[in-house]
């Protein structure tokens, strides 16, 4: 019990992605069990995301935290943690995530399997995401759910298939290079990817213009929002 205290925020957003390992190995024709173990899979994991949730205070401060060294020449690690938004993100994740899953009863009806397990995969990229303070590590976990959205769209889409996932990965692929410009220049004036030490990093009005500039280009592009969206599959 006392690991899974201290592991708690890693095993909600590993657990996913091993469920989704698993569903794979299920037999296509048992399309049942593939329903409701994913069912069983994606409420689990709202189980999860409930003791994150409730186990943050939400004073403010990041708790939950683990880092374990990774790419030290780099100033890189394993390093993950939750404030109060960032729980509340995950567990919006784990519901519409469960949402998805019941939608998809009716709705998916060829390689079923594949699609839970390239939805649990998207399902821990977005945890690793919102709990990341390693700037890598959320980019690593960022540029894996743009490829598991890129296989949904290219197998299960109802609209032209081959032009939508071409025109999503290129569009992505410009939104990537935006963030990855901006999370180079910023290590290069840190030193370094955790997300706490950029906080409290002393950076003029123009550079924080240019990295706004940056990530506001980016997120507008992938979010997408108004005038931005007519481009989205």
């Amino acid at each position: 019990m006392n690991y899974i205290n201290s592991h708690l925020c890693s095993i909600n957003i590993f657990l996913p992605v091993i469920f989704g390992f698993v569903v794979l190995c299920v037999p296509s024709g048992w399309q049942k069990i593939i329903k409701y173990f994913s069912l069983a899979a994606a409420l689990a994991t709202l189980l999860f995301s409930v003791l994150c949730f409730v186990n943050v205070s939400g004073t403010g401060d990041f708790e939950l935290i683990e880092k374990l060294g990774w790419i030290q020449s780099l100033g890189a690690s394993y390093y993950v943690g939750l404030d109060g938004t960032s729980a509340l993100l995950l567990l919006l994740v784990a519901i519409l995530t469960t949402v998805a899953v019941v939608a998809a009863f009716d709705e998916i009806d060829k390689n079923q399997k594949y699609f839970y397990a390239v939805l649990f995969v998207f399902e821990t990229c977005l945890f690793g995401v919102f709990a990341s303070l390693d700037v890598l590590q959320l980019y690593i976990f960022w540029s894996v759910s743009i490829l598991a959205v890129f296989f949904a769209i290219g197998v299960w889409s109802k609209a032209d298939k081959l032009f939508s996932s071409a025109l999503f990965i290129v569009i992505f692929g410009l939104a990537s290079a935006l963030v990855f410009s901006a999370m180079f220049y910023l290590w290069a004036a840190t030193g370094s990817f955790s997300l706490i030490s950029w906080y409290s990093s002393r950076l003029s009005v123009n550079q924080q213009l240019f990295l706004f500039t940056l990530f506001a280009a980016c997120f507008a592009i992938t979010i997408p929002l108004a005038s931005f969206h007519t481009w989205f599959p």
